[in-house]
């Protein structure tokens, strides 16, 4: 029995250095790391909102020390549609689309704190493009003040189309948390300030048409038209979610 208790602090101890020795060592290097990344959209969070850009990270470690250039790659596209084929309707209807697309490039630093979370800061800078395309159609059939021959009122539709088209450049440092469930998989969450500089171009179409000889009696187009240059700084305490996976030696 005394041989018993003299072993029980030992058996006791297996389950402790056991899962110490399976925990992930945070300071394990590997040379390349692929991300998944999802960027929550916080405006109208809680209505409906399918506006989810998401994208890839890749991650090279530069020497010892921590470092490791960044290459990222984000985008999102939405669209809202109401076609009604049955004339005349009461509510216009409308194709609404919107296509987001992000690169950049950058430096980051890690910090481990024990094994299995981490820090990191540094800056990415890149390239944004966003496109907005937004078409209506507009069904009147009441007194237009136009007569057919007859002297009859001549109902009409209306048709617009306006893009706006947006290139922007932008610097962003950032710091971020991660913790590692493995020595090869972590999921980090990033915090960052944007600063970034945009051009805001617009096109224009618009035209009403008789619905008894379907001719356009107005008629109206732009040319595209640079309306606006603007400058940005943006705070965005959950700019990002990833998940990575770590690969090489």
């Amino acid at each position: 029995m005394k041989y018993y208790r003299a072993l029980l602090p030992l058996l006791a101890g297996l389950p402790i250095t056991s899962a110490q020795a399976q925990a992930p060592d945070t300071t394990t290097t590997h040379r390349h790391e692929l991300g998944l990344t999802a960027s929550p959209v916080l405006d109208r969070f809680f209505t409906r909102n399918r506006a989810l850009p998401v994208g890839l990270l890749y991650k090279r470690r530069l020497g010892t020390g921590g470092r490791a250039l960044r290459l990222g790659a984000q985008g999102s596209y939405q669209r809202q549609q109401r076609d009604d084929p049955y004339w005349p309707t009461v509510n216009d209807d409308f194709d609404y689309r919107t296509t987001q697309l992000e690169l950049s490039a950058g430096l980051e630093w890690v910090r481990p704190l024990g094994r299995r979370w981490a820090v990191a800061a540094g800056a990415d800078v890149g390239a944004g493009y966003r496109r907005e395309y937004r078409y209506r159609l507009t069904f009147n059939t009441g007194d237009t003040g136009i007569r057919d021959q007859n002297g009859n009122p001549v109902p009409v539709y209306e048709e617009s189309r306006n893009t706006f088209t947006t290139h922007s450049l932008f610097v962003r440092p950032f710091a971020s948390l991660r913790f590692y469930y493995t020595a090869w998989l972590y999921i980090s969450s990033e915090t960052s300030i944007t600063g970034s500089y945009a051009k805001l171009r617009i096109d224009t179409e618009s035209k009403r048409v008789r619905l008894d000889t379907n001719e356009a009696f107005v008629r109206s187009y732009s040319d595209p038209l640079t309306i606006d240059y603007s400058y940005e700084l943006r705070l965005q305490l959950l700019r990002q979610v990833t998940v990575h996976y770590c690969f090489g030696r």
